[in-house]
């Protein structure tokens, strides 16, 4: 009987080891399915963010759950949406990962339909998202979309034209 006692207990030990192990390296693979986004999926996520919250040329849809910035009145959601309608192109212009007080995250930048510009630079929105993609948030602040900085061509008689800032 001792023998056999034995016997089990071995087993017993050795399977709950084993299934111990296997345990945490199933809890290791779920912590590393946050992965961080690429450039394309994080420009996809924003995108479908903008035209989801009526900010492009596509109506939102009634069955929308919608985002709301600082300052916006659910009550008053007639004339947010009238005032999103068009107010930001649909496709990105730049996207970058960004860092801001320790934290990074994606910005990905859109700019507004009607040209504003500011101290030589094209304005537009920027959708920020963390860098794996759970969290979305705007930027409630129109900012410079520095990939398209507005030159003016001053000919001095060279004939060169002047190139895109860095």
């Amino acid at each position: 009987m001792s023998k056999l006692f034995k016997q089990f207990s071995f087993v017993a030990i050795f399977v709950f080891t084993i299934g111990f192990l296997f345990e945490s390296n199933i809890f290791d693979v779920l912590a590393q399915n946050k992965t961080t986004l690429n450039q394309k999926q994080a420009v996809e996520i924003a995108e479908k963010f903008v035209a989801v919250n009526g900010y492009t040329e596509t109506p939102v849809s009634r069955n929308a759950k919608l985002y709301f910035e600082e300052g916006e009145n659910v009550s008053n959601l007639k004339n947010i949406l009238a005032a999103r309608l068009g107010s930001i192109g649909s496709r990105a212009v730049i996207e970058f990962v960004k860092e801001l007080e320790g934290q990074s995250f994606w910005s990905v930048q859109f700019l507004f339909r009607k040209e504003k510009i500011e101290g030589g630079f094209l304005l537009g929105r920027e959708v920020r998202m963390s860098l794996e993609g759970s969290k979305v948030w705007l930027n409630p602040k129109a900012i410079p979309v520095w990939e398209d900085k507005v030159l003016i061509c001053i000919d001095d008689g060279d004939g060169e034209k002047p190139q895109k800032p860095l």
